[in-house]
């Protein structure tokens, strides 16, 4: 093989290996364009479906973390106008690292209390206590489940209740109540029209 054939032969290697990065060049640029272009038309779609679809179809996206961004508040709003406890849970479920996690609990948790409160009774406050130990409406469920404790158990006049009241919780905020009636058994009793006032004496 002759000096010009070899030269011949090393410019069509050289030139296929140039066209082969050329190639891979516009592919991968021609990637990146219509993943930026996908990106901007989710923006516009602006809903919970497209930002999913966006996230699945790129899951390597430089543009991940603000689609996630913008796709947990899309969902956080939609939880919020709906205000049921069900969709509070299925948000916590979904999304468990994202940004609006506090704020879901401390929703959820606020409603669960609502929904102990239309009920009003120690068993109420009981279960929700127990369901939510570290809910940020702790004290007002201590609160009223010791108020609906005392309630019960005047109501039913059971002293017996009122001495394992004071057993139980010696740091209630109707500990004084609960005192006042065990040092006053004639008191103990459940009067309507005396109901406020003795209720009261907690803050004498």
């Amino acid at each position: 093989m002759g000096t010009l054939e070899k030269i011949k032969n090393r410019k069509s290697v050289f030139n296929i290996i140039l066209l082969s990065i050329v190639f891979v060049m516009l592919v991968y640029f021609a990637g990146e364009c219509k993943e930026k272009y996908d990106f901007i038309k989710t923006q516009c779609c602006d809903s919970l479906e497209c930002y999913e679809h966006f996230l699945k179809k790129y899951p390597n996206s430089k543009f991940f973390s603000e689609v996630v961004l913008r796709r947990d508040k899309h969902a956080y709003i939609l939880v919020e106008k709906k205000n049921i406890i069900a969709a509070y849970e299925k948000f916590l479920d979904t999304y468990p690292e994202s940004i609006w996690r506090l704020n879901v609990i401390y929703l959820r948790d606020r409603k669960a209390f609502d929904y102990a409160e239309k009920i009003n009774t120690l068993s109420a406050y009981e279960d929700f206590l127990e369901k939510y130990p570290n809910t940020a409406w702790r004290t007002q469920a201590l609160y009223a489940r010791d108020k609906a404790y005392i309630e019960k158990a005047l109501e039913e006049k059971d002293i017996e209740a009122i001495e394992n009241f004071v057993l139980r919780y010696p740091k209630s905020a109707w500990i004084r109540t609960a005192k006042y009636y065990l040092r006053h058994p004639e008191k103990f009793r459940y009067d309507e029209e005396e109901k406020e006032e003795d209720f009261f004496i907690k803050k004498r």
